[in-house]
């Protein structure tokens, strides 16, 4: 009786295993470029409907970003931290049962571009300081007080 229950369980097993197809991500095959703080649409085949997938951000440091454990449907949003050090080397890894699978490097920028951020901070000042700096007729006033 025990050499026949073996069997079995091994059979189900067996064919468990055989129908459900390996995990791979289906649109992060190249290189691609996410914005710190917005949500994206990542999308994956493989692996059974009733199984839980779990999503992560890694760098070469490890763990970056993890994500509540979802539903294998094949897609899922994420919303990137806004606080993400911008830079490449970052992939997302989906696992399940033991499977893992990573993407392609991802690269992480800026909402706003950090030149954008600068000449903002410098432009803005000055134009201040010349609107502040004129008289009623439009020239400039002199600082300088008369002796």
């Amino acid at each position: 009786m025990k050499k026949k229950l073996t069997l079995v369980i091994l059979l189900f097993i067996t064919s468990y295993s055989i129908s459900a197809q390996a995990l791979k991500f289906e649109e992060l095959s190249e290189v691609i470029k996410l914005k710190r703080g917005k949500e994206y649409n990542i999308k994956w085949s493989g692996g059974l409907a009733d199984q839980m997938i779990k999503i992560e951000l890694h760098n070469r440091s490890g763990k970056i970003q993890s994500w509540d454990e979802t539903q294998n449907d094949g897609e899922h949003v994420l919303k990137l931290n806004p606080k993400l050090k911008p830079g490449k080397g970052y992939v997302f890894r989906i696992s399940v049962a033991g499977e893992e699978v990573s993407s392609q490097g991802v690269q992480i920028i800026r909402k706003i571009p950090l030149a954008l951020t600068i000449s903002t901070a410098i432009v803005v000042p000055a134009v201040v300081l010349l609107i502040s700096t004129k008289d009623e007729g439009g020239k400039l006033i002199d600082p300088t007080p008369p002796d």
